[in-house]
């Protein structure tokens, strides 16, 4: 690397916690609209069927019960038992996920991956539920924690450092 390149480079190590993992899948499932709503498709024919079953006036089987609970708790769940995914397969390694930044791009690094993304590949920088978004496809993101990355003073840096590569910034 060059000396401008070590000049820009910031550091932060992550480790993502499963709240952490939690929020991140909510706020990347209501970046889309189109997933948001194939996501809530199980909810809506669940509450469809509590309303039809009400306006009828019908008492209610428990197959119907046990319908409409399956139905409205799968995107919980499902979000729940992703996290929990996660979360359980870095545990045992106490797992850190290091992200440096430089005029280079993005650089992940753990122990059992290393991922390298130039500026280019970056199609924009957000905030949003808590999170630094780094889009790299319209649906992908790095959600990095906004509070560990203002509690080591890197926001600014990386926003100025992301603009200086014409990355567009929204929301911050």
């Amino acid at each position: 690397m060059d000396t401008a390149t070590d000049a820009a480079k910031l550091d932060v190590d992550f480790h993502f916690g499963f709240g952490e993992r939690v929020r991140s899948g909510l706020v990347m499932i209501v970046q889309r609209p189109l997933a948001l709503l194939s996501a809530l498709f199980p909810a809506l024919v669940g509450l469809s069927l509590l309303l039809l079953i009400l306006y009828r006036e019908r008492p209610f089987r428990t197959f119907d019960i046990i319908l409409i609970a399956l139905s409205l708790l799968y995107l919980p769940l499902a979000i729940l038992f992703r996290a929990w995914q996660g979360h359980r397969a870095t545990r045992a390694r106490q797992h850190l996920c290091r992200y440096e930044f430089g005029d280079f791009g993005v650089r992940t690094k753990s122990e059992t991956s290393e991922w390298v993304q130039s500026w280019k590949a970056i199609l924009k920088v957000k905030k949003q539920g808590g999170f630094l978004l780094l889009f790299f496809t319209r649906d992908c993101a790095h959600c990095l924690p906004y509070a560990q990355l203002e509690s080591a003073n890197l926001v600014a840096p990386l926003v100025d450092l992301a603009r200086a590569h014409d990355v567009p910034v929204h929301g911050v």
